[in-house]
């Protein structure tokens, strides 16, 4: 020590002996022994399985301090193999609850049913949907957190795993095996799909189900409603050369309309090509191309991105009665301008007297003032250090811009 004191002078430092260190060791001592408790982790496999001899799952629960449940049930309903993973997974959830488990790993082989409780899979099957409804209540009551995962088949297969698990027990691990029957599903009732609402399809379902038209049914919608026959409890449509066509309601023919214009295989088509893809699908419906026209006007990238868009507005307004004429273009051209003057405006209203346009090419061409000297026509241009001797046409653009705004 003395030794260091003299090296460690020259810099200025002071050596001080380390004081008592009792109570030190002494709180060491306290925070090794310290033991904080953990929520135990138990492993819950089931299997679910249905054949025509019958139905059933099996269970095993796994968990601290070699603590090894299997549990077998028998249904004595009939039930299909998705339905019985359910029942597998509901039965072994409340198996644990009853155990105390509150921190679950849940392994089964059932991708579907993974899909569903992940949420990685739509549940289209209503039964299976109020399982999977059941499955989360349970879970969100009953847990503090459960985990559910998929496994391999292989690892799965209840010989297997009752075998394995056998196999690797050691002399102190407690086992049981319990047997039951389950007499009744877990769900008390099924959910119908059940559409009271009437539409386009309801006098054709009614005339061909009692044979008893409309009261105001004429000998046209008669006609008409030979071309419909149904086929169990769906209104398809007589067309020729091309195979029958189901009926669809407003709402499906939404999701149609979207699915084949915006959906994966869709091509934002135009109104004629989506009808006739919609035919060529096999579906129809007494509104399907003005519903086709209301969606392609509607849709955003068709309206930005497709061909021939229009980027130009050509406006005249009549000089007494303020009446507007307008018309989108792409572009505007000498041929397009003629093209408006002669059908939105001669065809319509007969000839003019005078036209008052700005001085822009396309309105100046040496073609166009033929075409007017031609129909008597006379032509004037605002001048450009006057342009209030168009404003009218100007006052018609604000009034269309701000609508279109809209």
């Amino acid at each position: 020590m003395s030794s260091w004191v003299v090296e460690l002078s020259e810099f200025n430092i002071r050596y001080e002996p380390h004081g008592p260190i009792k109570a030190q060791c002494l709180f060491d001592f306290v925070n090794d022994l310290q033991h904080t408790p953990e929520e135990d982790q138990w492993t819950l496999y089931v299997d679910g399985s249905s054949n025509p001899k019958g139905a059933g799952v099996d269970i095993v629960l796994e968990g601290p301090n070699e603590i090894l449940i299997k549990k077998s049930l028998h249904f004595a309903f009939k039930t299909s193999n998705n339905q019985a993973e359910y029942e597998a997974i509901l039965a072994g959830l409340s198996f644990a609850c009853r155990v105390g488990v509150k921190m679950l790993t849940c392994k089964t082989d059932s991708k579907l049913t993974i899909g569903h409780l992940n949420e990685e899979f739509q549940i289209k099957d209503p039964t299976l949907l109020q399982y999977y409804h059941l499955v989360r209540n349970v879970i969100k009551s009953a847990f503090d957190r459960v985990c559910i995962q998929h496994i391999p088949r292989s690892e799965n297969v209840r010989a297997n795993i009752l075998s394995k698990l056998a196999s690797t027990k050691l002399k102190s691990r407690h086992r049981s095996l319990l047997q039951q029957t389950l007499s009744a599903p877990s769900i008390t009732h099924i959910c119908l799909n059940v559409d009271n609402a009437e539409n386009w399809t309801t006098p054709y379902i009614q005339y061909l189900k009692t044979d008893n038209p409309p009261p105001d049914a004429d000998k046209g919608w008669l006609a008409k409603a030979a071309r419909y026959m149904m086929i169990s409890d769906d209104l398809y449509k007589r067309e020729y050369g091309q195979p029958l066509l189901k009926c669809v309601t407003a709402d499906q023919a939404q999701y149609i309309i979207r699915e084949l214009h915006e959906g994966i295989c869709g091509y934002h088509f135009g109104t004629r090509t989506m009808t006739t893809r919609i035919l060529r699908a096999g579906y129809f419906w007494s509104t399907m191309e003005a519903d086709c026209h209301t969606f392609v006007k509607k849709c955003i990238p068709c309206q930005k991105h497709g061909k021939g868009q229009v980027k130009f507005l050509i406006v005249a307004i009549d000089y007494f009665t303020k009446w507007i004429e307008a018309k989108p273009l792409a572009t505007i051209t000498t041929q397009q301008v003629q093209q408006f003057v002669w059908k939105d405006i001669i065809c319509r209203y007969g000839v003019p007297h005078t036209i008052i346009t700005y001085n822009g090419r396309q309105f100046i061409d040496k073609e166009l003032a033929k075409f007017y000297i031609g129909l008597d026509i006379k032509h004037k241009t605002s001048s450009v250090g006057y342009p209030q001797t168009n404003g009218k046409a100007e006052a018609a653009n604000k009034v269309i811009l701000v609508e279109l705004r809209k």
